[in-house]
């Protein structure tokens, strides 16, 4: 029996041996409903496991049964409070609220969600995935949103997924990419990329906001815009000083006609969930075992050298001043420092003769 397999999304993974497995899910982002080794799924000639698997996933996201937790899921993902999140956001969120479907079984009913012994199961759950401890804070966080959203449509009265703490704790605000592995990083990165790490490096910005910020936050003297949602009471405005060196790169950087976004992919589009990917290929190829957040650190030293104290630093970055003096003693020579001091004097002298 022939089949459509529009929609249907496959991934391929290499395995140990030279052999290849394939994984396919009910769509992009759904959940995986069949695994093979070797070989493809033929089209023309599919398992009858396979059609039924995938016919079961599909009717079940077509007509999640009322009171599970997959209708919760589904009632979330059509929601004012996701549909507001990022485009990166919301691809994370939905690629965890489908694992949490898989681990805990999309008929699971509300009356099992309120048991208090949920949470001892969700703690196990985390510290199954204790390997990659970013990757399960991130799945408890998505759950613990998943239990406050049943909370306020009154289906749910607790949430045994909050206050659960993270396994992830390493403070990387003292690591910065170095002169020598930006310079590793754009000998084999693509054009679009190499203008995404300068930009992070003289910015300091976040994934989420690289890749969201417009070209009409450019003030002239400043970056400056609002984040579509933000984390803290505090932090919703963002603003950048556009130093010397930002506005000579931004000057260079092309802009498309319908492309709202400053950094855009290699097919001249804002960029989806595909930025990460990109770029950590790219580093994995370059040889440099730094992070995308590790360059927040680059961009304070770039901040120290054009003449910011340590206090305007940290307010700019959201770090504590400590973190940024740590920085500026390792990274930034006295000899810059005190002539960044010097600049900043006299640019002030002049402006009080004015």
């Amino acid at each position: 029996m022939k089949i459509n397999m529009k929609g249907i999304h496959r991934v391929k993974r290499p395995l140990c041996g030279g052999r290849t497995r394939y994984h396919y899910y009910a769509w992009r982002s759904g959940p995986r409903f069949w695994t093979c080794d070797d070989t493809p799924i033929d089209p023309a000639a599919p398992p009858r496991g396979f059609i039924a698997a995938w016919q079961k996933h599909f009717a079940e996201h077509q007509n999640p049964g009322h009171g599970t937790l997959h209708r919760l899921v589904h009632d979330w993902k059509k929601s004012q409070s996701f549909l507001t999140l990022s485009a990166a956001m919301r691809g994370d969120y939905a690629r965890y609220a489908d694992r949490i479907l898989d681990k805990f079984g999309a008929k699971t009913s509300m009356h099992i969600l309120e048991d208090p012994r949920m949470r001892r199961h969700i703690i196990k759950w985390r510290d199954a995935m204790a390997a990659t401890p970013r990757a399960a804070d991130l799945a408890v966080a998505t759950l613990s949103r998943l239990y406050q959203f049943g909370y306020d449509q009154g289906v749910l009265t607790r949430n045994h997924a909050a206050n659960i703490p993270a396994l992830h704790k390493v403070n990387r605000a003292h690591i910065i990419w170095e002169p020598a592995e930006i310079e590793a990083f754009c000998q084999i990165a693509p054009d679009h990329l190499i203008r995404a790490i300068h930009f992070a490096a003289l910015t300091g910005l976040s994934r989420a906001d690289l890749i969201t910020i417009p070209w009409w936050a450019d003030k002239g003297d400043r970056l400056e815009w609002k984040r579509a949602k933000s984390r803290g009471q505090n932090w919703g405005d963002i603003i950048i000083p556009i130093t010397a060196a930002l506005r000579a790169l931004m000057q260079g950087m092309p802009r498309y006609p319908g492309v709202g976004t400053i950094l855009t992919n290699s097919r001249a589009q804002s960029w989806g969930i595909g930025f990460s990917a990109s770029f950590n290929k790219a580093r994995t190829r370059a040889g440099v075992n730094k992070r995308l957040h590790d360059l927040r650190g680059t961009a304070a030293t770039h901040f120290i050298r054009a003449g910011l104290n340590d206090m305007d630093v940290a307010e700019i970055m959201g770090w504590k001043v400590a973190a940024v003096s740590a920085i500026r003693r390792r990274y930034v020579t006295r000899s810059e420092v005190i002539s960044a001091a010097i600049h900043r004097l006299n640019k002030t002298q002049k402006e009080q003769k004015l």
